[in-house]
């Protein structure tokens, strides 16, 4: 399931009677109430900021014979190479998307989601028992060689690099230095930062994504709000 960023918009009431019956657009909170103007504008510049990122990691398999019986335990006493009975190459892959939080002075920084970008180093697979339970003896180990965050609207190949990650929160920075040039070019997220702990039943909001690895804009109503125990 490709992950969507939500974004939401605040819409500024533009009379003293507009403010009355409609308190919650000046309320300093960042939702809104279902819009009763035009907001392309706006939601266009948002759209600006966010682009698709993809990830790839790779990874050297290596095999082995239930014979050999090797425990994790093994592992750190053999060579693995000599020890498998046969080596593979593959790849795991990711797509989401990041939004543009700053652009200046040759520097980009972009905020994601952790799971896209938090592949495991090593990866252990099991022998299965004849019950159905998973045995202790390794089948196969694989081990992260690469991996490439890059984001295809970027110049020179859009590769970044992990700057911070917190995957309890599920949240990541990556970044890059590029051309001073092209970074003042781009265009960062500029509104205020609201916190989802302030979501209410009903608010209205956008949210931008790449669902099929195509930008969408969809809106909906929030229902079941602070039934996640992290905000931010």
């Amino acid at each position: 399931m490709r992950l969507l960023s939500a974004l939401l918009l605040v819409l500024s009431a533009c009379t003293a009677v507009y403010d009355s019956v409609y308190p919650t657009l000046s309320d300093g909170k960042y939702d809104s109430e279902f819009p009763y103007k035009s907001s392309s504008e706006q939601l266009e510049e948002i759209s600006n900021s966010i682009n698709l990122i993809n990830s790839i990691a790779f990874y050297t398999g290596y095999v082995f014979d239930y014979n050999s019986r090797l425990t994790r335990k093994d592992i750190s006493r053999i060579d693995i190479e000599s020890a498998a009975t046969e080596k593979v190459y593959f790849n795991r892959t990711a797509s989401g998307t990041a939004t543009l939080i700053y652009a200046g002075d040759g520097n980009i920084l972009y905020l994601t989601v952790a799971h896209i970008v938090a592949f495991p180093d090593t990866v252990y697979s099991y022998f299965i028992n004849p019950d159905g339970s998973v045995s202790e003896y390794i089948e196969s180990i694989s081990i992260k060689s690469r991996q490439s965050n890059y984001i295809p609207d970027l110049p020179d190949g859009g590769e970044l690099d992990i700057i911070l990650m917190d995957k309890n929160i599920d949240i990541a920075f990556l970044g890059k230095k590029i051309d001073p040039k092209a970074a003042f070019a781009l265009n960062p997220f500029k509104y205020p930062w609201g916190s989802s702990s302030e979501l209410e039943w009903g608010t209205f909001v956008y949210v931008f994504g790449y669902p099929m690895n195509y930008k969408m804009i969809t809106k909906a109503l929030v229902s079941n709000p602070k039934r996640e125990k992290i905000f931010f």
